[in-house]
């Protein structure tokens, strides 16, 4: 039986001058918190090797902001504006691993290494956006916008099916195991300074269809890839 936490977080700060003043970017990135749970099954194949089998349920969550600020030459804040993205995903997982575990057989206690591979069946995914903006001499404005990605459509590129590889350390202490696990999915990652389409990989331009945030922005119902997770995983093994 598993039960899982996740979450992670990064920051990201840059300033650029001009004749004009100055302009400050800001790009935060964070997995908030989910949850998985669900069953292994284990074969050992000697004291210190086994293999794990699952399947789990697990719903995790992605929050993204971009905030921009724009000073003249007096230092005055002449322009601000604040983007903020969340994804919601929910996962059916079907995890293989192998795992080393260190130290004798006889040990109560014994660290272990983990590798593997899991496919995931992306069941849901729902979209929402907000962004605000204001500036010296223009009224402040806000924008919410919302979207459940067609994950059924039969025209657009959606892989459901989601590969991705699987590592981690921890330690077994009889029927209990606690670990620190991490996957990384087979995915193309947008090659833009904007850091924020590597997260967020249902953005899409031109004439494509979705929900429009503001000119630049669509939320897609397609290029749908699983979302990368650090979990702190909990494991007690029934018999």
């Amino acid at each position: 039986m598993e039960a899982g936490y996740s979450g992670i977080r990064d920051h990201i700060s840059d300033e650029y001058f001009n004749t004009f003043g100055r302009s400050v970017y800001a790009t935060t990135e964070e997995r908030r918190p989910g949850y998985a749970l669900g069953l292994w099954g284990t074969y050992w194949l000697s004291p210190s090797w086994d293999i794990e089998l699952g399947v789990n349920f697990g719903s995790w969550r992605a929050h993204a902001q971009a905030e921009s600020e724009s000073y003249n030459t007096f230092e005055i804040l002449t322009f601000y504006s604040r983007e903020r993205y969340w994804i919601q995903q929910d996962l059916l997982r079907i995890p293989l691993q192998m795992r080393l575990h260190l130290g004798p057989a006889t040990n109560r206690i014994r660290p272990f290494i983990a590798l593997g591979a899991q496919a995931a069946y992306i069941t849901r995914q729902t979209n929402f956006s907000r962004r605000y903006f204001s500036g010296t001499g223009q009224e402040a404005a806000e924008y919410t916008y919302s979207s459940t990605a067609d994950l059924n459509a039969d025209w657009v590129d959606v892989r459901r099916w989601q590969w991705s590889i699987l590592g981690g350390i921890g330690i077994q202490m009889d029927r209990v195991s606690l670990s620190i696990q991490r996957n990384w999915p087979f995915t193309n990652t947008y090659q833009d300074s904007y850091r924020l389409f590597r997260y967020y990989p249902d953005f899409c331009s031109g004439d494509f269809g979705g929900n429009s945030v503001g000119d630049s922005f669509l939320f897609c119902d397609y290029r749908i890839n699983q979302l990368r997770q650090t979990s702190l995983r909990f494991e007690y093994r029934i018999f």
